[in-house]
């Protein structure tokens, strides 16, 4: 059987351009895995999931053209990531999940203030956290993005690492103290 070429990002979003329904084939090909981990990871229910990752294809169908990502991946991820949180709020309007408060309160107590519209814009904040980001050697880079916005568990980003689960956490804890100081330090600007 004739193994079948793993087209580029370029070549990936010229389909979605040309409006070309492979576009969404190669999507689910390329992608499908990780956009169903995610969205089960922060679902937590496979049929749910599976609704999301469809949404996320057709998401990303309407939105490109005009847009056209720097990087695929990323926007994918972003797509999948805000439609699952949005279908958790919908689920859960009076009741949010624990998980989630827990990880939006690991980050809330590194901000100023703790309330984002409070003190600056979205954008601003982005900013900040793509600066923050560039100062961390990769590794504490990995393990932040991987809790906070894959919402991957401590054990599963120690076995990822081939580390301790104690050393995940404990770098973890560090690289928000080090977020917070930051954020502390240049949040003056936006005033």
């Amino acid at each position: 059987m004739e193994e079948t070429r793993r087209l580029s990002d370029d070549e990936l979003v010229e389909l979605y351009f040309a409006r070309e329904e492979k576009a969404l084939r190669e999507t689910d090909r390329i992608y499908g895995r990780e956009l169903f981990d995610l969205s089960y990871r922060i679902l937590a229910d496979r049929e749910d999931a599976e609704e999301n990752q469809s949404d996320t294809y057709l998401a990303a169908w309407r939105s490109m053209p005009p847009t056209r990502p720097y990087s695929l991946c990323a926007y994918l991820h972003r797509i999948c990531r805000n439609l699952a949180l949005k279908r958790i709020a919908r689920k859960n309007r009076q009741k949010r999940s624990a998980r989630i408060v827990e990880l939006t309160d690991e980050i809330a107590g590194c901000l100023p203030g703790g309330n984002v519209e409070e003190e600056a814009d979205t954008r601003e904040l982005g900013r900040l956290l793509s600066a923050f980001l560039k100062t961390l050697e990769q590794e504490d880079r990995f393990i932040l993005m991987a809790r906070c916005f894959h919402l991957d568990s401590t054990t599963d980003i120690a076995a990822v690492l081939g580390c301790s689960e104690g050393s995940v956490r404990t770098r973890l804890y560090r690289t928000r103290l080090k977020l917070k100081k930051y954020l502390e330090k240049n949040w003056e600007g936006l005033k």
